[in-house]
């Protein structure tokens, strides 16, 4: 087993002191972190993981390296602003890993005039425009130019409130400053034509109140490797390898860009990012809260679907199918499930009602209901009726209808009193015999019959009798 502490001239064991590296566990607003040209990116969050700390093989790749990365001690970070002249980097541009602790404290980025609507308190803010040429922001927040590069950098500060004042460290050459054409209330720009390779240097934008801006500018030829063709389905648009030219990256529709989408070549001859990969797109996980709800199929890929449906007796409140879309997203939220319920029915007139829970004004699928009729009545329809998954009954309600008798007939030498087309219920009927009969009944003196409920009479009609035969 090696001995990773050295030994002196006498064989002696030297023990090296143990220093404390720095955890990169955020990055502060607008700031861009680099190491040794490499960029700093936060990791995606990802719901429902936690994110621990991770040694460097876990998050370092030749190109990228996430939050959650432990510097060693020694060793240090580039940082700078994200949109160079619209932020300020507060601090220095280099932070040092010392013993756990950053040396100089981790910079930060404030915002400029334009940013704060013009604050007294602001730096001024700096519009960059490259022409005739071409130049990249380095890590380090420096623009490198290639020669003979044209460069218009307007410091924007109202005119009403005074003249900035434009300075540079580069005494080579001496450059215009004005009011622009374009906006001469706003714009004071300083014009550098066909920038040499002595133009190199610190340009300042200094407002009436004392406040700066500056932008470090650079001069330099670089090119950078060539790039491999891109694995499919990513596809690549190229300016070039020149400094300042760009790489272009797209993937399809369905398809996500995993990294940086465009690579600008560097001053160092290095391209400011990796190719990145197409990734698949997929729809989050849908979560099902509703107890009576269920997935009947799942595609969670870009165009995939989701098929809902119900239980028994319920009915989605919502699209059945929601669909995945290019962006990652589903086309609509999930839909909930509601009980199908009927209308209750009322008593019919002259009858009654009978059920479960009929002082609810709604019943649910299955619900049976029953009916009948009062005396001197009878049923028309269906005697019990269910509630069915339409929300329909399976039959219209029933009605009652009185009885009503027929006739039966005068008897032989007799007549009927009273006639009527039908009788009701409790009605009686009298016979009238001719002159020389006399009603006559087999069973006893006779009875009046009577209409009874059911819809019968009572007894049959007494007959009439000649006196002779009595």
């Amino acid at each position: 087993m090696n001995n990773p502490n050295p030994i002196d001239d006498n064989g002696n064991v030297k023990f090296q002191p143990l220093y404390k590296s720095c955890h990169v566990n955020r990055i502060p607003p607008h700031l861009l972190l680099s190491y040794r040209n490499i960029s700093v990116t936060p990791i995606p969050s990802i719901r429902g993981s936690r994110r621990n700390r991770t040694s460097k093989s876990t998050f370092i790749s030749n190109t990228q390296i996430n939050v959650g990365w432990d510097l060693p001690h020694g060793h240090s970070l580039q940082a700078r602003c994200k949109d160079l002249g619209m932020y300020k980097l507060l601090g220095e541009s280099r932070v040092l890993c010392s013993n756990g602790l950053w040396a100089p404290r981790m910079p930060s980025c404030v915002p400029t005039t334009l940013l704060t609507n013009f604050s007294d308190d602001s730096a001024p803010s700096i519009r960059i425009k490259i022409f005739n040429g071409s130049g990249a922001f380095e890590p380090s927040g420096v623009l490198a130019v290639l020669p003979q590069s044209s460069i218009l950098m307007d410091c924007m500060y109202p005119r009403v409130r005074g003249i900035p004042e434009w300075t540079w460290t580069s005494w080579y050459k001496q450059y215009p400053t004005g009011w622009s054409h374009e906006d001469k209330n706003l714009r004071y720009r300083l014009t550098i034509k066909d920038i040499e390779n002595g133009g190199s240097g610190t340009f300042t934008c200094t407002s009436p109140r004392g406040l700066t801006n500056s932008i470090a500018i650079v001069v330099a030829t670089s090119t950078c490797p060539q790039l491999p063709e891109p694995v499919s389905p990513l596809t690549l648009r190229l300016e070039g390898n020149k400094l300042g030219q760009r790489a272009m990256y797209r993937c399809p529709p369905g398809y996500r860009i995993d990294g940086v989408a465009n690579a600008t070549c560097l001053a160092s001859g290095n391209w400011s990012s990796p190719p990145p990969t197409c990734q698949a797109v997929q729809c989050p996980r849908l979560a099902l809260d509703d107890p009576h709800l269920s997935l009947i199929e799942l595609n969670t890929s870009a165009w995939g679907r989701a098929m809902f449906k119900c239980q028994w007796g319920f009915k989605l409140t919502g699209p059945p199918r929601l669909d995945c879309e290019p962006t990652g997203v589903w086309s609509g939220p999930v839909p909930r499930c509601k009980a199908i319920q009927c209308s209750t029915p009322v008593a019919p007139l002259n009858g009654r009602i009978g059920g479960t829970n009929l002082n609810q004004r709604r019943l649910t699928v299955g619900a049976l209901v029953t009916f009948s009729c009062n005396e001197g009545h009878t049923l028309v329809g269906e005697p019990s009726i269910i509630c069915t998954e339409t929300g329909l009954w399976s039959h219209p309600p029933p009605f009652c209808k009185q009885i009503a008798m027929s006739l039966p007939g005068d008897p032989p030498n007799g007549l009927i009193a009273p006639l009527k087309f039908n009788y009701d219920s409790g009605d009686y009927l009298s016979v009238q015999c001719r002159p020389g009969f006399v009603q006559y009944s087999e069973n006893g003196p006779p009875e009046r019959p009577k209409c009874q409920p059911d819809g019968n009479w009572s007894g049959p009609v007494p007959k009439c009798r000649s006196y002779e035969e009595v």
